[in-house]
């Protein structure tokens, strides 16, 4: 701190008055004349006493130490310091833009408006004052900066805390070079860019789109580039450069662009992560950046930003430790280039500083500098990113970032949410639960909801001037209204304000009266009159103002910088529309009051609508038909998602082994055994009885039980005994012992033992797995009771005691024909190479009993240990060694055995580890599973790991959604997983097996299990196949827990199908992908050509019109356009009229011809001039 500034904070320390001891007084009553006494006061006159101090000798030293006195003024309080105490920090007093909050503000509870507004005004007038005061005391010591000499300089250095930003022209130089010539050249954050963007709820936007965006169309169409595995593999150790696709994401999120958010539905390889990181790098320098993942995915984020993140992020490259010792004057320096704490740098007594003038030395490093190099890397990303586990995220915690509720973290940030499914997922799971919230005329909520996951769904909805990013590869798993909680989150709460209006009798005020009224309005969105005289408008985007030009009219919004002349004639720029809600409101009333229309402000209100219907009833009642599978109006569906979605299958599938899932993908039925079918009939005639208490009503949405039925406990037991009957004795034992559970229901018990986990559900974000339903194992674990564990251990005992009776072939086709089908597929000479076995259940029926049939059919299982210094070694027998082998990849092993196991299956073995060694002397690889020829998974222990050369997957039960069968077959098939194999051997071929009744067991003339016959019938009709195996009439059939449970998996996977097919068409990239004669061919949303003032869609989702009606009101249009080439490319030239047309693309006007449905790609409008045709792209 400069002498000027010390002088002036003691200026401004007012001093402390001590307080005296209060003397009481007696006051009479006033009502009566009372004489008051008052003793005699005597006062002494001390003034001229001496008390040593001399007045002279003062002036005298303040004259040698060249000092004046400063008179005092009134300054701002502050406490005293101790002169011993550290000298404190300057502290700089930001001028923020006054931020008003609105009238519909306050989702989570915020602060009412109205105090909001009182309590800026006041902050306002408080600065004025300080400002006021303090330019007095400037001043005043201005008139005293001659007599004042500074005092002599520290000689240690001020302390600095955080990260310390300057300018890079007062970097220091680092061993006499140039700090900034070390750092790599900036890129440019965004590729195209324009002056003017048209919203995404404009007709206009997708021809927009699709022009702006013509060269990345180009650049798709011309790519001839040959991608091989080996090419990945050494374009991962250079430079990172954007793929196309991922360009165009970053030029579409940025600060330019109004846009507000954006799911990236990428395929497998295509790069979702770092296209997310592109997209953050471009706004790091202006907003905050918060990651919300899966607590195991943190890491792995962090990786990649290593990898595609900022250049200084990246690992490869040369590294210079910067000693603080030797360069005590860089550290503020080396805090400001790496974003790194003062703290940081004095505690590791330096920095690792980059130079890309000199080639990587990274490989020379010793382990101890890597060690500190990437903690050092990591510490600096935590700076710019804040990461949040959303499966970790406590309650209390979640309440002090947000002010116990009352702030939202997410505003001004950008917010990127990776495995967003099962983000959405928790959402869903609560949603249902909860009861609507009333809200006020203000759009205020009454309460914070009460759980969690519906906490930050609000947060996210109503988080304002938030960009938001969402990762995901499966954006439904289950319900169809997770889509719609989806784009919610992305569109975020479209805000209404609905103004009525007060007409005057005989005043005439039309819909296009108020248009034109408004139509230069520069902050106005929407607008819209209805019949009841209400106005209902909306805003722009914070910070974006309309574009008018005079022979044009509207041309979208910009956020380009205003300039203004001021009166000293020089040009300043200011920030377009940054202006309050309620300033908003009041100029809208302002514009209708000054043209005569009444306002009824009483009767204004604000309300915060949803893209999309959130709660299942709602969004199947609008967009599915549950019982046929059918969806409905899904033109209005994309409507109301466009621009929110950037849909790429992948760049590299041709390097994924061969899957065709209508060659590839068998179902295998598999009929009963007769005792089989008699232990499953005695489960459904318990599963029925607590069935029928739990049935959907009639006439309700799910009324065939669709979604309903499909829970944790459904049908849990049957499922059981189609993979597995136990023998009598001892028979299969049940979860609890006592008598009574035979007429208790499992839902009971089931909801009795979740209680702890429900509780703890409020407090964390559903727990650190927790998704709102168990299944499997964790299913029957809370069903059990204490002695569950120790009967289950003595049936597995009597089935080792009885191997060669039950497990053996004979035995398996009495007790598991299930199990004998996946035995004999193992065992096919034709099946070579690697089996994945995945199985829900991990003990008895699941993975417990395979692995007891594999043993006593020739098997053994791979084992490791560590010997006694701590090496993993085999851990098989002699007598063993030599069979093939299973592996268990389930959950109950440690991380670092699972790791050890996946590795070694799929080959990837550390040279220089012992075990190494042991496997060589078997095999050089396991390829064709020459050390582990079948890997056996679970749901828990399974996720997120990466196979190789897998080419056989054997899934042993369905499951109610089609995504987890899908996620078991991802396992297998990756980029390059199959690379080691030879081309005719890089396939993938999937085998699901269902259990289904012989015709025996449900001959209708058979009096045995009528009730199964009559009540656990199919859903949909199906063909009756007759005794001479043609094809009868269509008929429900009865139906087995597995086949019921494929059932339902089939009818979501179509209703998700075609959700997901309306997404892929409402991107913004789909014209820009789509190729004729592609395997997926995509009717991409157009409108034609519409006026730049048409709306795509109105707010209220409830006052759109159904597609029905749309239809009826739309005119088709036939026309035959003609070749036309321009600027060396070929495109389709229609004519309108003698003088104007349009440019389509070439490839879309011929999909067009050979499918109706397309509809061709407006690229361009055409002007015949008297000097040739202009073509102006839109």
């Amino acid at each position: 701190m400069n002498p000027l500034e010390l002088l002036k904070d003691k200026l401004r320390v007012k001093p402390i008055i001590e307080e005296h001891e209060m003397v009481p007084i007696s006051v009479p009553n006033a009502t009566t004349q009372e004489k008051v006494e008052i003793s005699k006061v005597t006062f002494v006159d001390e003034r001229n006493k001496d008390t040593g101090f001399s007045r002279k000798e003062l002036e005298k030293r303040l004259k040698e130490n060249r000092m004046a006195t400063v008179v005092l003024k009134p300054t701002i309080k502050a406490s005293v310091k101790s002169e011993t105490e550290q000298e404190p920090e300057t502290p700089i007093i930001e001028k923020k833009k006054a931020k008003k909050i609105s009238k519909s503000l306050g989702v989570l509870r915020l602060v009412g408006e109205e105090e909001e507004e009182k309590r800026e005004k006041t902050q306002e007038e408080k600065l004025n004052e300080a400002e006021e005061k303090e330019e007095e005391v400037e001043k005043m010591v201005e008139e005293k900066e001659e007599m004042i000499e500074e005092p002599k300089k520290r000689r240690t250095k001020r302390p600095t805390k955080g990260v310390t930003i300057i300018p890079p022209e007062e970097w220091v130089d680092i061993d006499k070079m140039e700090t900034i010539a070390r750092l790599p050249p900036k890129k440019p954050k965004v590729n195209i860019k324009v002056s003017s963007y048209f919203m995404n709820n404009r007709e206009k936007f997708v021809n927009f789109i699709n022009s702006l965006f013509g060269e990345y169309r180009d650049e798709v169409m011309d790519d001839n580039s040959q991608i091989s595995c080996d090419s990945i593999g050494k374009k991962s150790s250079g430079e990172f450069n954007l793929l196309t696709h991922q360009k165009l994401v970053r030029d579409y999120l940025n600060l330019y662009t109004p846009y507000r958010g954006l799911l990236l539905y990428f395929g497998l390889g295509a790069g979702k992560t770092c296209t997310s990181i592109a997209i953050a790098e471009g706004f790091k320098s202006n907003k905050k950046i918060i990651v919300m993942t899966p607590a195991s995915l943190r890491r792995n984020y962090i990786e990649e930003l290593k990898k595609c993140g900022d250049s200084i992020y990246k690992k490869n490259q040369f590294w210079q430790w910067v000693s603080t010792r030797e360069h005590p004057n860089a550290i503020e320096t080396l805090s400001s280039v790496l974003n790194l704490s003062v703290e940081y740098i004095n505690k590791k007594k330096g920095a690792w500083l980059i130079n890309t003038t000199k080639p990587s030395n990274y490989d020379t490093l010793e382990a101890s500098e890597i060690k500190s190099l990437d903690e050092q890397i990591d510490e600096m990303i935590q700076y710019k990113y804040k990461f949040i586990n959303y499966n970790g995220l406590r309650r209390d915690k979640l309440k002090n970032m947000t002010d116990n509720f009352e702030t939202n973290f997410f505003d001004d940030s950008v917010i990127i949410i990776d495995e967003a499914h099962n983000f959405i997922s928790r959402i869903v799971n609560k949603i249902a639960k909860e009861k609507e919230i009333p809200v006020d005329n203000h759009g205020k909520k009454e309460r914070v909801p009460y759980s969690l996951a519906l906490i930050l769904y609000e947060m996210l909805l109503s988080a304002k001037n938030a960009r938001i990013v969402l990762l995901t590869g499966t954006p439904i798993i289950n319900y169809p209204n997770e889509i719609g909680i989806l784009f919610n989150i992305l569109r975020g709460y479209i805000k209404t304000w609905e103004i009525p209006l007060d007409i005057r009798t005989g005043q005439s005020v039309t819909k296009e009266k108020l248009q034109e009224l408004f139509a230069r309005e520069k902050i106005l969105d929407y607008i819209d009159y209805s019949k009841d005289k209400v106005i209902t408008v909306t805003r722009n985007p914070f910070g974006f103002e309309n574009k008018y030009k005079t022979d044009v009219g509207f041309e979208g919004v910009t956020n380009k910088p205003k300039q203004i002349r001021g009166d000293d004639g020089k040009t300043r720029y200011v920030e377009r529309g940054t202006i309050s809600d309620m300033d908003f409101e009041r100029r809208i009333i302002s514009i209708l009051e000054n043209n005569k229309i009444g306002v009824n402000t009483s009767g204004i209100k604000i309300t915060l609508q949803k893209a999309l219907p959130d709660k299942f009833d709602n969004f199947v009642e609008m967009f599915v038909n549950v019982d046929s599978g059918e969806t409905k109006n899904m033109e209005l569906f994309k409507r109301r998602i466009i621009g929110l979605t950037s849909y790429f299958k992948s760049a590299q599938e041709s390097l994924m082994p061969k899957y065709e899932k209508l060659v590839d993908f068998h179902v295998i039925k598999i009929p009963m055994s007769d005792y089989q079918f008699t232990v499953y009939e005695a489960a459904r005639v318990k599963e029925r009885k607590q069935e029928s208490s739990s049935k959907p009503k009639k006439g309700g949405v799910d009324e065939n039980g669709i979604y309903k039925d499909a829970s944790s406990t459904y049908r849990i037991f049957s499922r059981l005994y189609c993979n597995f009957a136990m023998p009598r004795p001892p028979g299969r034992p049940m979860p609890r012992e006592e008598k009574e559970e035979e007429t208790q229901q499992v839902d009971d018990i089931y909801a009795d033992a979740l209680k702890e986990s429900t509780k703890k559900g409020t407090n964390d974000l559903e727990g650190e797995a927790w998704d709102g339903e168990l299944e499997g194992d964790e299913v029957i674990e809370k069903l059990a009771d204490a002695t569950y564990e120790k009967r289950i251990q003595r049936a597995v005992e009597y089935l080792k005691e009885h191997e060669s009776e039950i497990l053996t072939h004979d035995g398996l086709q009495i007790y598991s024909p299930k199990y004998l089908n996946i035995l004999e597929n193992i065992q096919d000479p034709k099946h070579i190479g690697l089996h994945l076995v995945y199985s829900q259940f991990r003990t008895l029926e699941g993975i417990g009993i395979f692995k007891m049939v594999l043993d006593a059919n020739g098997f053994t299982q791979f084992k490791i240990k560590k010997d006694s210094s701590g090496v993993w070694e085999l851990d098989i027998s002699e007598e063993n060694r030599g069979k093939p082998t299973y592996a268990l990849y389930t959950g109950t092993e440690s991380a670092e055995e699972k790791e050890m196991i996946r590795n070694i299956y799929n080959s990837d073995w550390d040279v220089k580890s012992p075990i190494t060694k042991e496997l060589k002397e078997i095999a050089h690889n396991n390829n064709m599973g020459e050390i582990i020829k079948v890997l056996m998974i679970t749901a828990s222990g399974s996720e997120g790991i990466n196979l190789r050369s897998t080419r056989y997957v054997h899934i042993m039960e369905p499951y109610w959604n089609p995504t987890r069968i899908d996620q078991v077959v991802g396992r297998a098939r990756r980029i390059c997983s199959h690379k080691e194999l030879p081309d005719a051997l890089q396939t993938v071929e999937v085998f699901l097996y269902l259990m289904t009744f012989s015709k025996k067991q449900i001959d209708p003339k058979n009096d045995s299990a009528i009730e199964l016959k009559r009540k656990d019938k199919s859903k949909r009709k199906y063909k009756v196949i007759g005794d001479d195996g043609k094809e009868g009439k269509e008929d429900y059939l009865p139906l087995t827990s597995d086949e019921a449970l494929f059932e339902i998996s089939n009818i979501k996977e179509n209703v998700s199908f075609k959700l997901l097919t309306a997404v892929k068409e409402a991107s913004i990239d789909c014209a820009i992908y789509s190729k004729r004669g592609s395997k997926e061919q995509l009717n991409c949303l157009q409108f034609g050509e519409p006026s730049s003032t048409a709306y795509s869609y109105i707010p209220n989702y409830k006052k759109e019109e159904p597609d029905t009606t749309k239809k009826i009101n739309k005119k088709p249009i036939e026309w035959r356009g003609k070749p036309y080439e321009f600027r060396g490319k070929k495109y389709i030239y229609r004519t309108i009229d003698k003088i104007n047309g349009n440019l389509y693309d070439w490839d879309s006007y011929h999909a067009a011809l050979e499918n109706p449905q397309i509809e061709p790609v407006l690229v361009a409008t055409a002007q015949q001039t008297p000097n040739g045709l202009i073509v102006k792209q839109i």
